[in-house]
Formats: C-alpha cells, structure tokens, sequence
C-alpha cells in the first residue's frame, strides 16, 4: 500500500514539475534537494521527506490533491495567507478520515499561530516602518522554537533581494542582536529609523557588508563608526509568496 501510494505521488510530483515548466535540475532547486532525489520521487522510489512537501505547500501546491489526487492542483491565493491556511482546513476536514491523509500535515495545517503584519521592509533604498498592522499571517506552530513575541511579519516593498524574495513577499523575523553569529544570513537592519532587508557579510576589523541578490543593486560596506548607527534587528526565518 505504501509503495503504491508512493508512485501515486511520485505521478504528481511529475505533473506538479511539468506544469510548472521545470527541469529536473531546475525543479530541485526550488525544492532544496538534488536532481537524483527529485527522480525519485517521480518514480515513487524514495517516499517524499515532510521537508520537501513543505517545500511543495510554499509552491502553492494544493496537499488534498498532493495526497489524494482530488481537486485542483495549486491552491487559489486569497487575501492573505491566512485565507489560504484557512481554505486547507476545510479541506483537510474532508479527507482526515481517508486512510491516504498524512499525519504531519493534519498537524501543521491545525496547529498554527497567527501573528500581525507590522508594516513593510525595503528590499532597495531604505523605508521608514511605522509598525502599523495590516491584518496577519498564519504560520505552522512547528515554525516556532520560542515564543512568538520573538518574531515579527513585515511585506517586502522592492526587488534588490530578487530571484530569493520578491516584491510582495512576506517575511517573518526572528529577533537576534548578535552580528557575528548571522554572517551570511540575510537580516533586517535598520538604519536611523529606516529598515532593510540584506545580506549580511561580516569582515575583519568590525567591518561588514550589506549586499542585495539582485545585481542591479549596489552593496553597502559599513565601518566601525558607522555601525553604531546601525541596528540589526533579527534574521530570515521564513518567505510567504501568495499566488
């Protein structure tokens, strides 16, 4: 039973990356794991990681028909995310008694935490962020390994952090003030009372960089003194693109 399940969302899987006009390079890119893997998959070989249907859900894809092979395949974007994880819901009430459903997924879909959207973050020149709320997100309680009072959901305005985010996206913070154990991670910082989101790369001497993944968009290298003017407010923790 398993096995067959297995090729029965390995077929998807094949479909899901047709439809999407992907290679299987491209495809593996997309969902943290190799070429090898994602052929795989396809073939009902290797059972598909929590991780990489994760992966999938953050695509759009719609897990009832993931699972089961009933409805659409991507899930149609509403308002918000928390539309969208509300939609699933209803969805996951109609197959949790189908012996094809995955334990995991029932789990994330019912166990989540709302939190406030605060405002935007700039992904070019920075922008002044009032905090103000714009309704909220739903994220997977597994997400959190402290409390929520530590993360922060901010949309992303501009395109310096493209192909990675784009604009549009929201991203949630996790809070950390500790330069040097986020090198290479992208942050958010803010400068004055502006705030951004940027790659950060520490160097020596009390050096460091702030760089965007978009070419077309310069670095910024901040000395010493000038990083006393400077707040690093906390790491990437998560994208959420709506479809």
């Amino acid at each position: 039973m398993e096995n067959f399940l297995a090729k029965d969302i390995g077929e998807r899987i094949k479909e899901i990356r047709k439809t999407l006009g992907l290679s299987q390079e491209q495809f593996s890119q997309k969902l943290g794991t190799s070429r090898r893997s994602v052929s795989k998959y396809e073939t009902g070989d290797n059972a598909l990681p929590d991780q990489v249907k994760l992966k999938l859900y953050d695509l759009g894809v719609n897990p009832t028909w993931l699972l089961s092979g009933e409805g659409s395949i991507f899930v149609e974007a509403k308002e918000n995310k928390s539309k969208v994880l509300e939609s699933l819901r209803l969805q996951i009430k109609d197959i949790e008694k189908k012996p094809k459903t995955e334990s995991f997924l029932l789990n994330m879909m019912k166990d989540v935490i709302d939190l406030p959207i605060r405002g935007q973050i700039a992904a070019g020149e920075p922008i002044e962020n009032h905090h103000v709320e714009y309704g909220s997100m739903s994220f997977p309680r597994a997400l959190f390994d402290k409390s929520s009072e530590y993360f922060s959901v901010l949309q992303v305005n501009g395109k310096s952090m493209y192909p990675k985010i784009e604009h549009g996206d929201y991203v949630l913070i996790e809070n950390c003030s500790e330069w040097e154990e986020l090198d290479k991670s992208i942050v958010a910082i803010r400068i004055d009372n502006e705030i951004t989101l940027k790659k950060l790369e520490v160097l020596r001497a009390g050096f460091f960089i702030l760089k965007a993944l978009n070419p077309e968009y310069e670095d910024f290298i901040i000395d010493p003194i000038e990083r006393s003017d400077v707040l690093l407010i906390g790491k990437l923790r998560a994208i959420l693109r709506l479809l």
